[in-house]
């Protein structure tokens, strides 16, 4: 059992440091007084220049020793020492830092070797001076930190122990190596050592392991001995592992599915043998052409809250279709896992996050042969509601037949007319297209419409506002704020008073009752409107904000600037800013439907938003 001795001083030059002196009982007194007084000479020696301070940090995954020198020019030099290479800690170089909480930020050391770092500050101390110190050093799994008292100038006497450190490395299904490395304190130079695994002698480092079973986990125990003058010193360090999966052995594979408006996704998460993930998409459709517009190079994944892997990861294409990457970081079995996948399209970004425990697996996902249908609420009287929809079918179901119903009921061409309903009164319409192609029908999943229709004396409200932006130009854009008959919201928004480059680069997107993002639809002539499904009830306030992403595709620098509303229901009035005040009765009326689809001929009986240069009006045609 090791003998601590804890000496404590309180005169002129405290406080200090604990000075903790480790003694292997097997010494004899003679020496233990020597050391005793070695370290009382220490603690009441002057403070002086050159003198160094030594200290330990342990960290679960590595020992840190550190010292402090009080140099000339009463600067301070640092010298951490790590007792594993930083790579197999997984601690970034550049950010091995200390600061001087209150007085700098976080110092980087230069690296000097796998294991040692140094640092000399720039700042200057005085003798005696308590300075405090923060050690600060992000590595797997978070932080090691440390924060002590330091008097400049000081410094102690460390006996050291004997030092014993072992880990595993190159792991595979059936061997592995076990590294050592053994440390003499300056008291035990030129003693014997020997080294021990589970009782076996071994002569170098690393210890092969091999004849290993797969997926197996394996505890293994190091001692190391030195002799010297008949006396007898231990170090122990235990090294855990579990050897990798049988190459033979499939790697598991976790299937999941998302849906976007304009397609539908399978990926694929892959363990594989080595611990690392391959993620794989597949789209039912090419989302690079047409309406979609997926950016082909900009398919991307990230992983929520994994340390070390921070940011997005590109998917390299593998056809149209088809992305995929693999990991260069590894992943523990059982590790829970976030996907967050970020898709730029047409309109904004597709960017479901899904959750995943690597080494699972379930039965894989196929797409099935149906069409894809696309539905919404056109307009909503107190007797009626209408529906537009569209039907598209794949390839393999070219020349079938399409029927598509409404609860259970053969819709008409589209815009289609469900009439006879109750004034106020809440409707849920299930709509499904059938193909039948060769006597075999492939049904869609079904969507569902949600709708109240107008009450008899319900008058739609117009809220009017502004925004005024200066960064990274300077204008004003109006937006508006319509409570529709259906008792849905209709956002309006003027940006033409913005530049090209600044309004038509990413669009605009929006978020409302802190609802996560939507993209607002771009009418194509510097205004985006949005219609949200929720619907709301006479003043509910509804709070929320306009995001305008713009870069890096145009001459502006990236950026993005947000806007925050507070919007009653039913409010009417507000204001539209100096500079939109003015209505200009010469510029020709736009009518938008309430989804804010521009409408060229408006019909009888329709409820329409009504634009005539900056002024927006809520109207029934009549």
């Amino acid at each position: 059992m090791p003998l601590h001795l804890q000496i404590g001083y309180q005169g002129a030059y405290a406080p200090f440091h604990s000075l903790i002196y480790i003694f292997n009982n097997s010494f004899s007194m003679k020496k233990t007084v020597l050391l005793i007084a070695m370290a009382l000479l220490a603690i009441v020696a002057k403070a002086e220049v050159g003198a160094t301070w030594h200290g330990t940090v342990e960290d679960p995954y590595f020992d840190l020793d550190y010292d402090i020198t009080y140099n000339a020019d009463k600067t301070l030099s640092f010298v951490y020492t790590f007792s594993k290479e930083i790579g197999a800690v997984g601690v970034p170089a550049g950010d091995v830092a200390v600061e001087f909480p209150g007085r700098t930020g976080l110092l980087n050391f230069t690296q000097e070797s796998n294991t040692v770092f140094k640092y000399t500050t720039a700042l200057t101390f005085n003798d005696g001076e308590t300075v405090s110190v923060h050690i600060r050093i992000p590595r797997i799994g978070g932080l090691c930190e440390s924060t002590f008292d330091y008097v400049v100038g000081t410094s102690n006497v460390v006996v050291a122990a004997l030092k014993l450190m072992a880990q595993a490395q190159n792991i595979t299904d059936s061997s592995a190596e076990l590294a050592y490395s053994v440390t003499l304190p300056e008291a035990l130079q030129g003693a014997t050592v020997s080294v021990t695994c589970n009782e076996e002698p071994v002569n170098e480092s690393p210890v092969m392991l091999s004849g290993l079973t797969p997926s197996t986990e394996y505890t293994y125990m190091l001692v190391a001995t030195a002799e010297l003058d008949g006396e007898t010193y231990t170090a122990e360090a235990t090294v855990k592992f579990q050897t990798l999966r049988s190459a033979d052995e499939p790697s598991p594979v976790w299937y999941g599915m998302v849906k976007d408006e304009k397609f539908d996704l399978i990926y694929t998460v892959t363990y594989n043998a080595d611990k690392t993930l391959t993620v794989n998409y597949k789209f039912n459709t090419d989302p690079t052409v047409g309406e979609i517009g997926v950016p082909k190079m900009d398919v991307n994944v990230e992983f929520i809250g994994k340390p070390g892997a921070a940011g997005l990861y590109k998917l390299t294409p593998l056809s149209n279709t088809e992305y995929e990457m693999t990991t260069t970081f590894t992943f523990e079995e059982g590790e829970n896992v976030k996907l967050h996948m970020y898709i730029p399209r047409a309109g904004g970004v597709f960017q479901p996050t899904e959750e995943y425990v690597t080494g699972s697996s379930n039965d894989p996902i196929v797409f099935t042969v149906a069409p894809r249908l696309t539905a919404s609420v056109a307009a909503v009287t107190n007797n009626s509601v209408t529906i537009e929809y569209a039907v598209t079918l794949p390839a393999e179901l070219e020349g079938a037949t399409v029927v598509v119903t409404c609860n259970g009921n053969a819709l008409g061409a589209s815009p289609a007319v469900i009439a006879d309903l109750e004034s106020d009164t809440p409707y849920t319409f299930t709509l499904v297209a059938t193909a039948t192609l060769d006597g075999t029908d492939y049904a869609c999943e079904p969507q569902e419409l949600s709708v109240r229709t107008v009450a008899d004396d319900f008058e739609p409200t117009v809220y009017n506002g502004y925004f005024d932006v200066t960064e990274p130009e300077q204008f004003t854009y109006t937006y508006t704020v319509t409570w529709n008959a259906d008792r849905t919201l209709t956002f309006f928004v003027d940006l033409k008073k913005a530049s090209q480059d600044f309004r038509n680069v990413l669009g605009m997107q929006i978020n409302v009752n802190d609802g996560g993002f939507a993209a607002m639809t771009n009418n194509g002539d510097g205004t985006y409107t949005y219609t949200t499904k929720e619907t709301y009830e006479k003043d509910t306030a509804v709070p929320g904000f306009f995001f305008l992403a713009y870069g890096p595709y145009g001459t502006v620098n990236p950026g993005s600037v947000r806007n925050d509303f507070s919007y009653v229901v039913g409010s009417t009035g507000g204001s539209t800013g100096i500079d939109a005040v003015a209505v200009d009765t010469d510029a020709p009326v736009v009518y938008f439907d309430i989804q804010g689809r521009r409408v060229e001929n408006p019909a009888s009986g329709g409820i329409y938003i009504r634009r005539q240069g900056s002024k927006v009006s809520k109207v029934m045609i009549r």
